[in-house]
């Protein structure tokens, strides 16, 4: 998975730092990183041009993904001595729905009290069915199974294909409509709801533990048994580690009002 950096080590690692070699499970974060560097100035795009504006301009590069912007510029970029592999997602593709957490946040900002997310009531069980449709489509021991006739980039995850935004969509909308039950029950979830407080650290130590446990069930052909067994542990130190790191690193400062913590 990395033998690039075996073969090619000063190439490898001077184009890793230019997030263009991006190895297998190395290549969410860099994705993220470039989002974040970027956020700011859509922001106050966003303040100058208004959503439809910013909108647009990610709909339309989510759809030049999709005619092949991203292998295009590896086209252009490939024939030197750097590494050029940018991993599978398609960061043109994936930006938005960045764009889309990014006008929900701040509408939720201006206007704490309204949801971000509005849609009329009738939606509501299309948008159940669609979810339950979708999620028995995943799993093969439930028996569903959605010909697309060839046309698999619908449901493109690296793609982002339109079929995987309705998901999404129907799954965020589920989402904001169930957002004070899940309140509730995530009280008695406190270490998965530790997990998304600190969820940077955490992805990063899942996918350190990720490439270890993958390198070491190939290379000693692990039966299944021992596969669940790393699995489990896998789990449990990311679980254990989360509230390790509520613990030690969200402390208290004197005379400043602090938002509660989840109640054990």
């Amino acid at each position: 998975m990395i033998h690039l950096y075996l073969e090619q080590s000063i190439s490898a690692v001077f184009s890793a730092l230019l997030l263009l070699y991006q190895p297998p499970l190395l290549d969410i974060l860099p994705m993220y990183l470039v989002f974040i560097a970027f956020t700011p100035w859509i922001m106050r795009t966003l303040v100058r041009t208004g959503e439809r504006t910013v909108l647009a301009v990610s709909l339309l590069l989510w759809l030049a993904a999709h005619y092949g912007l991203k292998e295009w510029m590896i086209g252009t970029l490939t024939g030197g001595w750097l590494v050029i592999d940018p991993g599978a997602f398609n960061l043109f593709a994936w930006q938005l729905l960045w764009i889309g957490g990014l006008l929900l946040g701040r509408r939720f900002q201006q206007d704490p009290e309204s949801p971000p997310l509005a849609l009329p009531k009738a939606l509501w069980p299309i948008l159940a069915g669609l979810a339950i449709f979708f999620f028995c489509c995943r799993w093969p021991w439930i028996p569903i199974y959605l010909d697309l006739n060839g046309q698999d980039w619908l449901l493109d995850k690296w793609q982002l294909g339109p079929l995987r935004l309705l998901n999404f969509l129907a799954l965020l909308s589920l989402a904001f409509w169930m957002a004070p039950a899940l309140t509730r029950i995530l009280h008695w979830l406190k270490p998965l709801a530790l997990i998304g407080r600190h969820l940077l650290p955490l992805f990063c130590l899942h996918v350190c533990c990720s490439l270890l446990a993958t390198g070491f069930i190939e290379a000693y052909e692990l039966p299944d048994a021992w596969r669940f067994a790393i699995l489990t542990l896998h789990l449990a130190a990311l679980f254990c580690a989360s509230l390790l790191l509520d613990r030690f690193s969200n402390k208290q400062i004197s005379n400043t009002p602090t938002t509660p913590a989840l109640s054990s």
